[in-house]
């Protein structure tokens, strides 16, 4: 069984100044249901997301500079969950989903090829086949959390993905 520190992970690994000040927060997840997840899932968790966990249990910003453009955190208690539900376990082998835009896409770390996961998006329904790399890392994904433009109805960039 491995071993969690019982020290708060987000006083262990900084979390991104960008992230933490466009970050819409929950409550920080607890200590005994981050425990679980490390302990339950098949794979290595990165440090980074498990600190945004301690962090905040959930929570969102709406403006991602990479596709999906928002990029809400499931709650530790969901990602758990998905661990062992059918339909994951079954379509997605390799995949660790832990969040989601809020509509169909979702997002999930890749370990079909690498202990160091990939960030991918993916449609549920399309199915393994929609997998799209997003980021190479957490840090990376993290790195593009920005304030939505005050001055501006939509994103600034033609592709909208845009800080």
């Amino acid at each position: 069984m491995m071993s969690i520190p019982k020290l708060s992970l987000e006083r262990c690994w900084h979390l991104p100044e960008n992230l933490t000040n466009n970050w819409l927060r929950n409550s920080s997840a607890p200590q005994a249901l981050i425990d679980k997840l490390c302990r339950e899932c098949p794979f290595p968790i990165p440090s980074g997301l498990l600190a945004l966990w301690a962090y905040s249990n959930g929570g969102e910003s709406g403006h991602l500079d990479l596709p999906p453009g928002t990029f809400i955190l499931d709650r530790v208690e969901e990602a758990i969950v998905s661990l062992t539900r059918d339909f994951e376990c079954t379509e997605f082998p390799g995949l660790f989903f832990f969040s989601g835009n809020g509509g169909l896409e979702r997002l999930a770390l890749d370990y079909r090829a690498s202990a160091s996961p990939l960030v991918v998006m993916v449609d549920p329904i399309a199915g393994i086949e929609s997998v799209e790399v997003i980021a190479n890392s957490v840090e990376e994904l993290f790195s593009a959390v920005c304030a939505y433009p005050e001055d501006h109805d939509e994103p600034s960039s033609s592709d909208g993905y845009s800080c």
